[in-house]
């Protein structure tokens, strides 16, 4: 039995705690923001966690010795502190990503093996397909839309340079998938697009190490959804939404008729695959603290580290200059 130690025990934590006890975790300590005690005790009897040890200061938890393993599950504001002293520990650390807002801060820690990020859309199915097909084909083209909610109000003359948090929170899901699938990526070409409506873009082109084209369109609110298209010849696969993977190859033509006069032209589905939930657990979770089990046991895993994390966290950072 590996003994998991929680810092952070909020809305993510619910849905890592299930997971990791299913990965064969036991949870023998949690902690969280100092004062919280009965909400800390509250969540250990939540969800039966009857041999953790409920701290209510997290540096107390961490020069412990009651636990193998840790997760990291702050506000990403507070993860940097707990991060510094867990490892010194020189255990295994999975921390909820993006870890920070500010790639550089994460310089420190790219010496260190034993943190890895969670970036649980690496685990999905439609991500395995998607990995495969570029296995398989040539791609001349990547299509990235990220439609970033934001309620941010920011002056055009400062934009992009203060992106929206959920640009880090949120967006950098997909550009740690972009590195996944690709491998690094450059950036030949990035412009920001602010208008008196309130309308405001990051546009980007760039190359992959394998060398293929990528075109970002990251228009804030927009009425779209996250979606990676990879273009091969006639055949393209789209991921939109990320738990959907959709491949067409070829184009169905509707002649006019009475009710529709005109031409109309629609891609051939061939293949779909659909991201369901393993008992019930949030999407990606449950394979991620299998994953986080077997590295805890000296296993390869496919799990981003702090170094893709870094990365991830460099590519947005490259497309505001």
């Amino acid at each position: 039995m590996c003994n998991l130690a929680i810092i952070g025990c909020g809305n993510i934590a619910k849905f890592h705690v299930p997971a990791m006890k299913a990965a064969g975790f036991n949870i023998s300590a949690i902690s969280g923001r100092s004062g919280t005690v009965d909400y800390l005790n509250g969540f250990a009897k939540q969800f039966d966690l009857q041999d953790a040890i409920v701290f209510n200061d997290t540096n107390d938890l961490l020069a412990s010795d009651n636990w193998d393993a840790l997760l990291i599950s702050c506000p990403t504001d507070l993860m940097l502190t707990y991060l510094r002293t867990a490892v010194r520990k020189n255990k295994p650390i999975l921390t909820e990503k993006p870890v920070s807002h500010n790639y550089l801060e994460l310089r420190e820690f790219l010496e260190y093996k034993n943190i890895h990020v969670a970036y649980n859309r690496r685990f999905y199915q439609t991500v395995r397909f998607a990995k495969e097909f570029l296995l398989n084909h040539e791609i001349s083209l990547v299509k990235v839309t990220i439609p970033e909610k934001s309620d941010d109000i920011f002056n055009s003359q400062f934009f992009p340079e203060r992106l929206p948090i959920n640009s880090y929170e949120n967006s950098v899901h997909v550009f740690d998938l972009l590195r996944y699938l690709l491998g690094d990526i450059f950036w030949t070409h990035s412009e920001s697009i602010a208008s008196n409506n309130n309308y405001k873009a990051l546009v980007g082109f760039g190359k992959s190490k394998r060398g293929n084209n990528i075109i970002l369109d990251s228009c804030f609110n927009s009425s779209d959804n996250f979606s990676i298209q990879m273009l091969c010849g006639s055949k393209r696969l789209m991921l939109k939404p990320l738990e959907t993977a959709k491949l067409f190859d070829g184009m169905d033509v509707q002649q006019p008729s009475i009710e529709i006069p005109i031409r109309r032209y629609s891609p051939v589905l061939q293949h779909q695959i659909i991201e369901t939930d393993i008992n019930n657990m949030k999407l990606g979770f449950a394979l991620q603290a299998k994953d986080f089990r077997g590295f805890c046991n000296g296993k390869k895993s496919v799990a981003a580290t702090i170094y893709d994390s870094y990365k991830a966290l460099e590519l947005i950072e490259n497309l505001k200059r």
